[in-house]
């Protein structure tokens, strides 16, 4: 029999491959989160070493009542989820950086909030920022930029600003699992991408960290927020970049 000819379907937009998925298996899952966001990097532009050695933000700088409260089992695991929050940088045309930021937490409700930049000594090492693509969800917000002096120089702050909900034990928007987020950034006058790339390293040597380019991430639920008519379970955790990491290596 001969099948009558139906509509059309249309293929999906790329983006809705890095929507939330079911947490099952976090092993498949992470696998499969892969793959579109490596197809996505190959669509701007990142072609040959896509990905190849991204940044983790495996160093925890501070967390509600330690990062899960005083159960140690729990603190170690809201500490281990910076390592599945990765970084890429890529030179782009027109004196242009590309900072790529992706999540692979194996928690749904885990939601990256904000996502921060100091250049530290190096004031006009960047100049503006915009975020150029984000998964679907709320529009991310760019605070404006601020500069203020102290005895190690004048520093120059932004600020990335992903809204989300918290409602009925589940999250939405924000930079969750499966997400990714661009982030376009603007060279100052005379800057060059090696410059930029000597400053990100500066921040990340201990002994210099206060002078150079630092990057990190406040976010929340890493356990998966608090069930209802509780008002926290102390899930919360601020996380600064640390190095290549092998959760995030493509």
């Amino acid at each position: 029999m001969r099948k009558c000819p139906g509509k059309r379907r249309e293929p999906k937009p790329m983006a809705t491959f890095l929507g939330a998925t079911s947490m099952t298996n976090p092993t498949g899952w992470l696998a499969a989160a892969r793959g579109p966001i490596a197809v996505l990097a190959l669509a701007f532009g990142f072609v040959g070493n896509v990905m190849a050695e991204a940044y983790d933000f495996n160093r925890i700088v501070s967390g509600g009542g330690g990062g899960g409260g005083s159960d140690p089992a729990k603190k170690r695991i809201v500490e281990s989820r910076g390592q599945h929050i990765c970084l890429d940088v890529k030179e782009r045309p027109g004196n242009q950086v590309m900072f790529t930021i992706w999540s692979t937490i194996p928690e749904p409700n885990a939601r990256v909030q904000t996502i921060n930049f100091d250049t530290g000594k190096h004031a006009n090492l960047i100049t503006s920022i915009t975020v150029v693509f984000q998964s679907p969800g709320p529009k991310a917000k760019v605070i404006p930029s601020s500069t203020t002096a102290s005895s190690r120089g004048s520093r120059t702050s932004f600020q990335v600003l992903l809204p989300y909900k918290y409602s009925g034990g589940r999250s939405r928007g924000g930079l969750g699992p499966g997400n990714v987020i661009m982030i376009s950034a603007t060279l100052g006058p005379g800057q060059t991408f090696a410059n930029l790339m000597n400053a990100l390293h500066e921040g990340l040597n201990p002994a210099t960290e206060a002078y150079g380019l630092h990057i990190w991430v406040v976010g929340h639920y890493f356990l998966g927020g608090p069930p209802p008519g509780v008002g926290s379970i102390q899930d919360d955790a601020t996380f600064t970049l640390r190095g290549p990491g092998p959760q995030c290596r493509r």
